[in-house]
């Protein structure tokens, strides 16, 4: 335990500056990003939502009598 507290604080006090400068343009595009991935993901859960049902109610052993799929 020692030795972990000792690694991180060495680990702390030896951080040196980056210099590195990230303008609002790079934070809106990462924004972007994850918004379209979002919306990308969403688009093709509701493509494939009949097969991922269908999937899951042969898996737990229902069939597909019917409207509401009984037993």
């Amino acid at each position: 335990m020692p030795r972990i507290i000792g690694t991180v604080g060495f680990l702390i006090l030896s951080i040196v500056p980056a210099h590195a400068y990230l303008d609002p343009g790079t934070g809106s595009m990462l924004v972007q990003g994850l918004i379209g991935a979002l919306a990308i993901g969403g688009a093709t859960v509701s493509g494939y939502w009949n097969r991922i049902r269908w999937a899951v109610r042969s898996f737990l052993g229902r069939g597909h009598n019917g409207k509401n799929g009984g037993k």
